[in-house]
């Protein structure tokens, strides 16, 4: 029996070979690395622990990190290499003290944020954008423990299918309960766009992005994406029904101008 012991593979991107293989715990499902390249850390969804090590030199040592973590499914390292945050998958957001040079320390674990499966950092503006549900939660990471920004989270409103195109598939049957998925944060810190999604009763999937302006935390518009075929409708009923993880992704231009 071949038994796959999770780890991870450190290149040498000078001679482009493979210097060394440090093990990991079971089912590692994020990795990130301090801006400063001095600490890496990864997620092992299956033990419900963070691994961290040093960076120094190239290789990996280990380092403590000590706190109590559910299936930890993303980590986001802020821009001061100071804190780790960590979003479980019950939807709990740990914040971890990696200031210290012996280990680390969970230090809260108050926002929750039901069903998140995915954070962004805005380092321009240190917050959080965490999509869940039909709702945008945005935290304010600039002080020791995150809070949730005044007003609550964002609820995200649907498109409604009358504004959709005549050619869009969307645009003839009524909407279903709508997921946010995704989000991009421009980097001069005006905007940020969220990108959400339902299937309509006849198997469309029915894209749209959501304009946040990020001054006042309200939403400016919102733009249909042209629908399509879901892809379960893609399957046959001898074929893998299972959705992708990420039916949705974002990203930001440099130089703000796109999303």
């Amino acid at each position: 029996t071949n038994v796959v012991v999770p780890s991870i593979q450190v290149v040498n991107t000078s001679a482009n070979n493979l210097a060394a293989t440090v093990p990991v715990g079971n089912n590692p499902d994020a990795m990130v690395e301090t801006p400063n390249a001095q600490k890496l850390y990864v997620a092992n969804q299956a033990d419900s622990t963070i691994d961290g090590f040093n960076t120094a030199v190239g290789n990996l040592s280990p380092r403590t990190v000590n706190g109590s973590f559910n299936g930890p499914l993303w980590l986001i390292a802020r821009s001061d290499s100071q804190r780790l945050y960590v979003l479980n998958g019950n939807g709990v957001v740990s914040t971890v003290d990696t200031s210290s040079t012996l280990g680390d320390n969970m230090i809260d674990a108050s926002v929750n944020v039901p069903g998140a499966a995915y954070m962004l950092y805005d380092g321009n503006l240190n917050r959080l954008y965490i999509p869940a549900g039909s709702q945008l939660t945005i935290l304010d990471v600039s002080q020791s423990v995150p809070a949730i920004l005044a007003g609550g989270p964002i609820t995200i409103p649907t498109v409604a299918p009358s504004s959709r195109g005549a050619s869009d598939p969307c645009s003839m049957t009524s909407p279903q309960p709508l997921t946010v998925a995704a989000v991009a944060a421009l980097p001069d810190g005006s905007r940020a766009y969220v990108g959400a999604y339902y299937e309509d009763a006849s198997g469309n999937f029915c894209p749209q992005v959501t304009v946040i302006d990020a001054a006042s935390n309200t939403i400016k518009s919102k733009i249909a994406v042209p629908g399509f075929p879901a892809f379960d409708a893609f399957c046959s009923p001898s074929q893998s029904q299972r959705a992708p993880r990420f039916r949705i992704m974002m990203a930001a231009g440099g130089d703000s101008s796109r999303a």
